[in-house]
This record gives structure tokens, sequence and C-alpha cells, in this order.
């Protein structure tokens, strides 16, 4: 586009066009030296600061050609031929070894996202095995406390069919301090009542027949 220009005006805007361009990406370049690189990385960063130097140095020499141009066009011819013979492929240069760092990258965050997808998959597997565990230990408890008070209640039951029967043998077992216990030591307690209530009454009767 520089050697296509014949004002002036124009050239010395494309020239600072450039000069933001190169020097944004130059900041740009100085961050990504700071990061940590992988070897392939720190291999295409030296090639580019190798070529870099003589690219630039060689696609001014084609712009101070067009620059100088008079009209006459010889200095432009001498331009494009140096652009083509050594700028361009220098520049087709520049432009593989920042395709070959884009890719490495690219290649670099798909490895990092597998990688982080594999951990993500390891840990939430983790986690079902240990749901699945908290799971199995909260159904045999389930299992032990059902299967105590529903032994508790037998035995609850077996003592009041003896109680209304009339047989005050045998004691109630209260353990626990939760309802059922509760339960059971209130019968445990109506037990005793009657066992001597009954004793009293065997007793009165005793006295009476004597």
């Amino acid at each position: 586009r520089f050697i296509a220009e014949t004002e002036r005006q124009a050239m010395d805007q494309i020239t600072q066009n450039r000069a933001k361009h190169v020097e944004n990406m130059q900041r740009e370049l100085d961050r990504y030296r700071k990061t940590k690189l992988d070897p392939a990385e720190v291999e295409a960063l030296k090639r580019f600061d190798a070529i870099w130097p003589e690219k630039e140095a060689v696609c001014k020499q084609v712009r101070d050609l067009s620059y100088a141009d008079t009209g006459d066009g010889v200095n432009n011819k001498k331009a494009l031929q140096l652009m083509v013979k050594e700028c361009r492929p220098k520049t087709q240069t520049v432009d593989d070894i920042l395709a070959e760092m884009v890719n490495v990258n690219n290649k670099l965050a798909e490895k990092a996202l597998a990688e982080s997808n594999a951990q993500y998959d390891k840990v939430r597997n983790s986690e079902f095995a240990l749901i699945g565990a908290a799971a199995a230990v909260l159904i045999v408890l389930g299992f032990l406390v059902q299967q105590n008070i529903v032994s508790t209640l037998r035995h609850a039951g077996e003592a009041m069919d003896k109680i209304g029967a009339g047989d005050f043998r045998g004691d109630v077992r209260a353990e626990g301090n939760d309802e059922v216990a509760a339960m059971m030591r209130t019968l445990a307690k109506a037990q005793e009542e009657l066992r001597t209530v009954m004793s009293n009454v065997v007793h009165l009767a005793e006295s009476v027949a004597a």
C-alpha cells in the first residue's frame, strides 16, 4: 500500500499508524515473554527475535525508496523489487512464526482444558463414591435403629400381654433417652406399681383368710 501512495501526507499517516501497531505488538509480546513459556514457545520467540530486525530493516528500505520517488517511478520500481525479493518473504516468515506461537498456545490451552476436565471427573467420581458410601452407612444405621425400635416395641408388647394376663413377673427393660425408651420406663413403672398392688391384695386376702 505504501508504494501505491503518491501523496507524502498519506505516506506519513501510514508510517504513523504502522508505528502504533508495531508498538502495541511489541508491548503484548513483552507481556507474553513474562509468562510461563513452553519450550516450543521459547524456540519460536528466538526465531522471531532473529528475523524481526532483518525484516524491519529491509522493509524500511522499501518505504524510504518509495518515499523518495520523484514521480518518475524509478524508486518505486526499486522499492517493489526489494519488496518482492526480501521484504515480503521476511514478513511471511514473521507471520508464520506468530501463527506457530498461536497454534502452540491453542494446543496448550486444549491440553490444560483436557487435564482440568479429567481432574473434574476424578473429583466428581470421588464425590459420587463418598455419597454412595454415606448413603450405604445411613441405610445400615437406619436399619439398625429400626430393628432396635421394633425389638423394643415387641418387648413392650409382650410385657403388656403378660400384664394383661395377670403375669407381673419379669422386668421391662428401658434403655436410651428417646421416646420409645421413655414409654418403656413408664411401662416398667406401671408394672412395678401393679406388682406392688397385687402383692398387697394377696397379702390382705391371706390375712382375711387367716
